[in-house]
């Protein structure tokens, strides 16, 4: 039986497309790791440094020995679903804990992910639709961008399609007992994917209830609904069990972000806050998370409010703007950096015409597809009420793979006279959805803080995009070899340029065995050109200037003053220290 498997062509099919999205991914990855890439995402930096506390805590259970506390507290969170953490601290178990470690195991989950999109896309259309919308996840640029960030998204996905292709799989089953395992299956997955993004426990009921009507018989359709529920709280229950004995309280997956946000456990919550649970989080805690989640420039003024987090959430290829913009990647031609982010919309607006078609088309329809618009709806209406940000939107996108898929395998009839108003009804949904994301794009965009190597850019897109945003850079110096016992200035060329954290126009440094770096932080709202420093000696009459040269990004160069180098780290939101800055609550 297996061999047969093994031999098929569908069987082929699904190991070259697995193949080709690794190849893709791990292209960007070699061309990553080669240039020292960081990870920006303070979201995924904490998701790094939880998974050594894993990976840890793995090791002493797999030598006999009982995990230290200090381990045990640096895996432990109850403000982020645990899953994402324990996946990567089980790589790192066997890869160690690296950056490129990390991002190894998201390929190889991004990877993963085609193959299942092609089986449920199989499933709701026909292997042509199956095999473009496989392609389509293997080729788009944010798909492939999220694939070597350590950001939850890519492993919410990949269990997501697995949820998918075992409901579908349920209400096909050939007899009772199958469609009971498999529903324990699919509610198993559904837990699962709710520990690793909290957004997932939405899905639950409308799995439940899509299950439920499958069934012709009510009492059987009944009992899946019930397996499903009960398997996914199978699987939450041990975390939950683990956040009351540490913490005193029942949260909903998260202490204070996603559905936590719904319930009104956090006072930051934007709609429903307090209505049906008394706050998890401080009001100092509320006020420092309220006040640096505050973009420098707020919202229109007449866009409700849940519109509002819409339209941020319906960004979802802004993630890899930001990414490249703060120089989380080397350095690159500004041309090619505005090239890229123009082919990318474009890719978003084919995208997404390519999807609405897929669903509106009547023949042949895609099949399913009022399940499809419900996990979107239910997914989108909880960062409607609540929270929303581009990131987010990549998970409704990949919602949309098996449509878009269908719609590119039935592209010709996109243009026969017989379907104009279905092509019709296609685009007015496109052009409404492509406005909420243009309407969405200057609240995100004052949020970038873009470094000053992309500023002339940055110009540009003020203009195109109708907002601004300010630029900056994060140096650091450091003393090498002997000590260094002559005082240093660093100071500011030309007016438009001023220190993050000082009003002075200069910085003075007296290097010493406790204070042999210095780091230095600028920003701008008005420059038209990168900032440059001065660095000079009272004691001599050497200075040398620093420029933001290619050379200089994540790797020490000499100054040109003896005995002193400096490092240019991209983004002045950026600090080399972020991995660690996440304080346990354990």
């Amino acid at each position: 039986m297996w061999i047969s498997v093994i031999r098929s062509t569908k069987f082929r099919t699904l190991v070259i497309l697995f193949i080709s999205a690794f190849l893709i991914r791990l292209f960007f990855l070699a061309a990553l790791t080669d240039n020292n890439a960081v990870e920006t995402g303070r979201d995924a930096q904490g998701y790094f440094n939880r998974a050594i506390g894993y990976e840890n805590v793995l090791r002493s259970l797999l030598s006999g020995n009982r995990p230290s506390s200090t381990d045990l507290a640096r895996a432990y969170t109850s403000g982020w679903p645990p899953l994402q953490s324990l996946v990567l601290g089980v790589g790192f178990v066997f890869f160690g804990h690296t950056l490129f470690a990390a991002r190894l195991i998201m390929v190889l989950l991004s990877a993963l992910t085609a193959p299942p999109v092609y089986l449920v896309t199989e499933k709701l259309a026909n292997r042509r639709a199956a095999l473009m919308a496989a392609l389509l996840f293997a080729i788009y640029p944010s798909f492939v961008h999220f694939s070597f960030r350590l950001f939850s998204e890519t492993t919410f996905i990949f269990l997501l399609f697995f949820m998918l292709l075992m409901l579908m799989l349920t209400s096909q089953a050939s007899n009772p007992r199958r469609a009971i395992v498999l529903a324990a299956v699919t509610g198993s997955l559904l837990g699962l994917a709710t520990l690793v993004r909290a957004v997932g426990i939405v899905l639950i009921p409308v799995a439940m209830l899509w299950a439920a009507r499958q069934v012709t018989d009510l009492g059987k359709g009944l009992l899946t609904a019930v397996v499903i529920f009960s398997a996914a709280c199978v699987a939450v229950l041990p975390w939950e069990a683990t956040m009351y004995a540490l913490e005193g309280r029942v949260f909903v997956v998260t202490r204070a972000v996603d559905v936590s946000d719904y319930l009104g456990q956090s006072p930051t919550t934007v709609n429903m806050a307090g209505k049906l649970s008394p706050p998890a989080t401080s009001d100092d805690e509320a006020k420092i998370a309220k006040a640096e989640s505050m973009p420098r420039f707020q919202k229109k003024p007449w866009l409700p409010q849940p519109l509002h987090e819409w339209t941020r959430t319906w960004t979802p290829d802004f993630a890899l703007y930001r990414y490249l913009l703060m120089l989380g990647f080397p350095p690159l031609d500004p041309l090619l950096v505005g090239s890229i982010f123009w082919l990318t919309f474009a890719c978003f607006g084919f995208f997404l015409i390519l999807a609405l078609w897929g669903l509106w088309i009547p023949a042949p329809a895609l099949q399913l597809r009022f399940l499809i618009v419900a996990f979107v709806a239910a997914i989108a209406a909880l960062h409607m009420v609540t929270y929303g940000q581009s990131r987010y939107g990549i998970t409704l996108l990949a919602l949309l793979v098996p449509a878009a898929g269908h719609g590119l395998a039935n592209a010709k009839q996109f243009f026969e006279k017989a379907n104009r108003r279905w092509a019709g009804a296609a685009l007015a949904c496109a052009a409404v959805m492509g406005a909420s994301t243009y309407s969405g794009l200057p609240y995100e965009y004052s949020t970038v803080a873009s470094s000053s190597y992309y500023v002339q850019l940055i110009r540009g897109l003020d203009v195109v995009i109708q907002s601004e945003t300010q630029v900056g850079d994060r140096i650091l110096f450091r003393v090498v070899g002997e000590q260094y016992t002559q005082d240093l200035a660093i100071s500011l060329v030309g007016d438009d340029y001023e220190f993050a954290d000082s009003t002075a126009r200069r910085l003075d440094w007296r290097p010493s065995p406790d204070r042999r770096e210095l780091d230095v932080a600028t920003q701008s709202a008005t420059a038209s050109e990168p900032v440059q420093l001065i660095i000079s000696s009272d004691q001599s009459p050497q200075a040398a200037i620093i420029a933001l040269t290619p050379a200089a990004w994540h790797q020490w160069q000499p100054t040109g003053l003896p005995g002193i180098e400096y490092l240019w780290l991209g983004s002045n939101a950026y600090r080399e220290t972020d991995l660690d800055a996440e304080a346990p609550r354990f």
